[in-house]
């Protein structure tokens, strides 16, 4: 009869945490959680990167146009927005009556608009070549000219490893240039894709 009060005696208690735990607003709930499990993903820690949280019917109306550069969550941050991102031309890119999918995928759809660099220049930057356009653009919107996820030659060295290009006899003077005052970002002429 003990055992049988101590599992009860637990059970209550175990309810009784738990409605608190769900009482509590999502700042306490997550103090109480951290204490116990790893990896509770903390609701009060804020991304600097815009959400889109806009409904599609929004995003359809003409009128509402964002600007070509608009201030962002923090005051210091400034975004570039794709034309039909900016335009809310949502359905150039996206069928809005099947869950927002890709009309095209990936390059296909960037190829509607933009210049097929495939055909430019008889050697390829990977990305290009594997027709991942979105490995170094975002589709809708960033911090960076040309819609770029990185800027300047953080975006090479996110996939070059930096002290290799630092330690080549060609690159003796890196800090001083940008990868891209010698190489094309998509295609060139050479598997160096130099200008």
């Amino acid at each position: 009869m003990l055992r049988i009060g101590k599992y009860v005696l637990n059970a209550l208690l175990l309810l009784y945490v738990i409605t608190l735990i769900v009482s509590c607003s999502a700042s306490a709930r997550y103090k109480i959680l951290s204490t116990i499990f790893d990896g509770v993903p903390d609701p009060n820690a804020r991304q600097k990167e815009i959400i889109d949280s806009l409904k599609t019917d929004s995003l359809l109306a003409k009128n509402n146009v964002i600007t070509t550069k608009t201030k962002a969550v923090n005051q210091n941050d400034m975004y570039f927005f794709h034309p039909p991102y900016q335009n809310r031309m949502c359905k150039e890119c996206h069928n809005i009556t099947e869950g927002n999918q890709l009309v095209k995928k990936v390059p296909a759809l960037c190829y509607t608009c933009h210049e097929n660099l495939t055909e430019k220049n008889p050697a390829l930057h990977g990305p290009v070549a594997m027709g991942n356009c979105i490995v170094c653009h975002s589709p809708h919107l960033a911090k960076f000219k040309n819609l770029l996820k990185r800027n300047g030659n953080d975006l090479c060295f996110f996939c070059h490893e930096a002290e290799d290009i630092k330690n080549s006899k060609s690159h003796l003077a890196t800090e001083e240039y940008d990868c891209l005052d010698c190489h094309n970002p998509h295609s060139g002429k050479n598997r160096f894709l130099l200008q």
